[in-house]
């Protein structure tokens, strides 16, 4: 979109004739795309303006006179004990698809702080996983329960990842494909990974533990 512009040459007007392009196309998979998905570019094109302006290219962020859209962010989707049977049924023979899907529904990690989980991180004697720089950039513990325990202590350690790729056994990137390909098949709608946190604080929830 700007690429053939110098960042002086970008003007506020042109910002929000990219949002409203960006909101009225089509993604890759020919959906329509989510408002919060342009904000996030928004904030990406912002961040290269401000860091512009602290290395004194510019006189001013544009980005700063173009406003965000309103998005609700509130979910209250989870997983109800009969889909996650489903799921797990469609996910037969992708072990390691099934082994991160139980360790969102069983401890509320992040898809990412699940990819960068490391066997240097995992405490079995405490009961503790250390999940480093989460997303409000602090450290923090999070116990785990038998079912995890069970499935840790029967994990290879082929890698220093804890859910390593199949394929180069290095840092998973993405499981959406199969995830997805799974969902659908088992006729799970609106749903979403992240919805997995959601159930496991559900759940925890219903069991007497406190929000987290």
């Amino acid at each position: 979109t700007f690429g053939s512009l110098s960042l002086t040459e970008i003007t506020a007007p042109m910002i929000e004739k990219f949002k409203q392009k960006r909101l009225e196309g089509k993604t890759f998979y020919k959906r329509k795309r989510n408002p919060a998905t342009v904000n996030r570019e928004l904030c990406v094109l912002s961040k290269i303006f401000s860091l512009a302006f602290d290395a004194e290219l510019i006189d001013s962020n544009p980005c700063r006179r173009v406003r965000k859209f309103r998005t609700d962010t509130r979910r209250t989707r989870y997983l109800t004990f009969d889909e996650e049977a489903r799921l797990f049924e469609k996910l037969e023979g992708q072990e390691w698809v099934q082994r991160i899907v139980t360790m969102a529904i069983n401890t509320g990690m992040r898809q990412g702080e699940i990819f960068d989980l490391t066997w240097f991180d995992v405490d079995l004697s405490r009961g503790l996983l250390h999940v480093r720089v989460s997303k409000n950039g602090k450290d923090r513990f999070v116990p785990i329960n038998q079912t995890v325990r069970r499935m840790l202590e029967g994990l290879p350690r082929i890698s220093e990842y804890v859910f390593p790729s199949p394929k180069t056994e290095g840092r998973l990137i993405d499981v959406k494909f199969r995830f997805d390909k799974a969902k659908r098949e088992a006729g799970i709608r609106d749903f979403r990974f992240h919805d997995l946190r959601h159930t496991a604080a559900t759940r925890m929830a219903d069991g007497g533990a406190d929000a987290f």
